[in-house]
């Protein structure tokens, strides 16, 4: 999950890069165009046209990364659960019915989009999901994949849902960098779709470019970037929620180890707690649930044992350790520890 977020936001720098250089290119062009480099050959581009071309490349990439990253940390986030999960009947109810309906509709679909899965996988994969006798199952994650339009603040909900990450709407009504961005001053009650105003815009104007018409309102480059820091602060909004829903049922089935309350905590970041013979290494997840079950997480930084920083506690010892990680730590929290390497 973590690698497919990476790329995405890699993707997006890319993008940006291209468009803080759009204003210098055009000037350069233009120097090109009216002959003002000697002895160098002249370039017969219309800047206004141009102007066009560059925005409609950047709206078609963004709404893409942006889809791509959608459908990429869903099948990345089941992936990382049915191998963590080892009884199909024990994944959420809203995955297992997913998981066949979507199934059937992908069946009764074109398999075009989807050429990396073909009828009889479907079929054969459904059949190791409700196979009793079966010691393994198989989920149609690419049957996860599927939508039938463009992500709008509905779609994209419904297609989260599908895959049972219902708590989005939560995480980017308390994204403070996306209300910041927004203008929404702290305790401000704002409706829900405001959140979701520049998605909606972004979607219309893909709409436009993609069937080849011409924009009367392009965004100067100054906007576009804003549209990008928009689509990348709704991201971190959206695998937040993914992290949070994971590591939820990572606590619920035990895999996310318990270590309880802490004995202390110092300063805002330090977690003073009993081992309780668990393996601990520095960057493994520390996760706190506070009393409404409120999942905060992050990796831990560093460890010490009576004061001596060490990278590692084993699961034989059983020792008081002082644990310092990246979210803001509370006394009446409950610890877990969590590692796995698809997170």
């Amino acid at each position: 999950m973590r690698s497919t977020y990476e790329q995405s936001k890699l993707k997006l720098d890319s993008l940006k890069r291209y468009v803080d250089n759009l204003d210098t290119l055009n000037w350069v062009i233009l120097q090109y165009s009216q002959g003002m480099f000697d002895g160098k050959p002249t370039l017969d581009i219309n800047l206004t046209e141009k102007k066009v071309y560059d925005y409609s490349l950047a709206i078609i990439q963004l709404y893409g990364i942006f889809e791509n990253f959608l459908e990429c940390i869903v099948c990345a986030y089941l992936s990382a659960l049915s191998k963590q999960i080892t009884l199909y009947q024990n994944l959420p109810e809203t995955v297992r019915e997913h998981n066949l309906s979507l199934s059937a509709k992908l069946l009764g679909n074109n398999f075009s989009k989807y050429d990396s899965v073909t009828p009889e996988e479907l079929v054969r994969n459904l059949h190791s999901c409700f196979d009793v006798a079966s010691d393994s199952y198989c989920l149609n994650i690419t049957a996860f994949r599927q939508h039938t339009s463009n992500f709008r603040e509905d779609s994209m909900r419904e297609f989260l849902h599908n895959a049972g990450i219902c708590n989005v709407d939560k995480m980017i009504s308390t994204n403070k960098k996306l209300k910041a961005f927004l203008g929404i001053t702290s305790g401000e009650s704002v409706p829900l779709s405001k959140y979701f105003e520049y998605l909606k815009d972004l979607v219309q104007r893909r709409n436009i470019v993609a069937h080849g018409e011409m924009e009367d309102n392009i965004l100067s480059s100054a906007w576009l970037k804003q549209y990008i820091e928009y689509i990348s602060l709704l991201m971190d909004s959206i695998y937040d929620a993914v992290l949070d829903t994971y590591y939820a049922l990572m606590i619920k089935n035990g895999s996310a180890k318990y270590l309880g309350q802490p004995i202390k905590t110092f300063g805002n970041s330090i977690v003073g707690i009993n081992s309780k013979n668990t393996a601990i290494k520095v960057g493994h997840i520390l996760i706190a649930r506070n009393a409404e079950g409120v999942l905060y997480w992050g990796k831990i930084e560093s460890m010490q044992i009576n004061n001596i920083p060490t990278e590692e506690v084993t699961a034989e010892q059983a020792v008081a350790i002082g644990i310092k990680t990246t979210f803001k730590v509370k006394q009446q929290y409950n610890y877990y520890i969590y590692w796995d390497k698809y997170v």
